[in-house]
């Protein structure tokens, strides 16, 4: 048997989808292998350890759950809420209170003399 096509069997054997959508690799996966006939020995073209089978498993997880990921788009959507709607608030309310404080101030003192200040 090829190393590619150990690997795409063992791929269907021990790589998990779970009801949430996320990919997993069996715990149990070396074992799971051998069970369903799928043994490093059989692969005729590369010298394979179990390790290596391993890794490979763990990163084709890790692909397929990058490929199924929802967070970089969540993210952005985040992102465009909180630059047009939250931060033109906010930046609203900040100018409010200035023009507030002034007009209290203008108001409250508009008795005063005004001091000079070039001394």
């Amino acid at each position: 048997m090829l190393y590619s096509e150990f690997v795409f069997k063992a791929f269907d054997t021990v790589v998990t989808e779970a009801d949430n959508g996320l990919f997993y690799l069996e715990p149990m996966w070396r074992a799971l292998l051998q069970d369903n006939e799928l043994d490093i020995k059989n692969i005729s073209d590369v010298k394979a350890s179990w390790d290596d089978i391993g890794e490979v498993l763990k990163l084709e997880v890790t692909k397929r759950n990058t490929e199924r990921s929802v967070k970089p788009y969540v993210l952005e959507w985040l992102y465009e809420i909180i630059t047009s709607t939250i931060e033109p608030a906010m930046l609203q309310e900040e100018t409010d209170y200035v023009k507030a404080v002034v007009d209290f101030m203008k108001e409250n003192h508009k008795d005063l003399p005004l001091k000079d200040t070039d001394d």
